[in-house]
Order: structure tokens, then sequence, then C-alpha cells
């Protein structure tokens, strides 16, 4: 709750900003991304240094508040234990974006969806298909262009039962992207 004073301010002053972008329709963007990745208990504190993460996104966008993003994740070189070595996650997801000020070249956003996560190299007896509810809060900076973005994506892990996988594990990951506008 303490973001929504610094919220509104961003709003307030980068209104400006909407009127001078020339963005009557609707907008898509291809970016890439590295960052990291955390493993996080229950108590949402990291159980891991963090690792190299990547990510591919198509974003689409009406022109409105309301967005569409496509997501390919990755992660390389996780160990959660010695027994436990996963040398590669990858999650394919699909977000809806709600851009808080979508009209201006600075535009925070929040974005929820579902994804499919599978790890690689992970032991022998487990589960190594997930499911996930990754849950997102980030800032974009748009230009005639191109796009930067930065973002915190917090990844619910479920199995296919829907009950708790014991070698995916909730994760947190930030990412920084970099794309193109078209």
């Amino acid at each position: 709750m303490r973001f929504l004073p610094l919220l509104s301010l961003l709003t307030v002053a980068l209104a400006p900003e909407a009127a001078a972008m020339d963005e009557s329709g609707p907008q898509a963007a291809l970016t890439v991304g590295v960052g990291a990745l955390w493993f996080v208990h229950d108590d949402m504190l990291p159980s891991n240094d963090p690792t190299p993460a990547w990510s591919v996104r198509y974003a689409w966008d009406g022109g409105g508040m309301i967005g569409i993003d496509f997501a390919w994740t990755g992660n390389t070189g996780v160990e959660r234990t010695a027994a436990q070595e996963m040398r590669v996650a990858n999650f394919l997801e699909s977000d809806m974006k709600l851009v808080l000020m979508p009209k201006a070249r600075f535009t925070p956003f929040a974005s929820a969806g579902i994804g499919w996560g599978h790890f690689l190299g992970a032991e022998e007896n487990t589960d190594h298909a997930v499911f996930s509810l990754p849950m997102s809060l980030g800032a974009e900076v748009r230009g005639d262009r191109f796009i930067v973005a930065g973002r915190a994506t917090w990844r619910r892990i479920y199995a296919d039962e829907t009950a708790f996988t014991s070698i995916g594990g909730d994760h947190l990951t930030t990412m920084v992207e970099l794309g193109q506008r078209f």
C-alpha cells in the first residue's frame, strides 16, 4: 500500500506524456530479457543464491489498459540441494496485463496468468512438469520503435494434481527486457 501514493504521483507527473505519443491502435512488442531467479520458502525468503534467467516475450495491447503477454522464460544452474541439481528450467506463460497509463512513455503494469513449466536434469523420482500461476509487477519505457521493461514475477508452482511440487518450488524472478515495437 506504500506504493499507491508514488503511483498516483507518477500518473499526475507523466500524464502530459500521453498526449505526445501517437498510438491510435493496437501495438505489439517482441522483447528479450535477462535477470535472476530465487526459489522462495513459504515465508517468501530466498532459499538459494540467485541464478541466471532469461525471457523472450511477445506482448500485444489494443491501445487501452488491457494487454496480453506470451512468454518463454528459463533458468539454468539451479541447485536447491546437493541431491536435486536441476540444470535447466523452462516456463511457457500467458498473462493478462493491466497497463496503468497506456498512452504514456513510462507506464507501470501488473499482470497475472497461467503457465506450464518443465525442469531438465532434475532427480529421477520427482515431477518434472508443473503448472504455475505467474504474477508480475513492473514498468515499461516506450519509445517510438523500442521498449525497455523491468519486471518482478512471483510464480506459485503446482504439479499436475495441483499439489505443491517438491522440486519446482515457488520462485521469484527479476528481469530487464529490451525489444522492438511494431
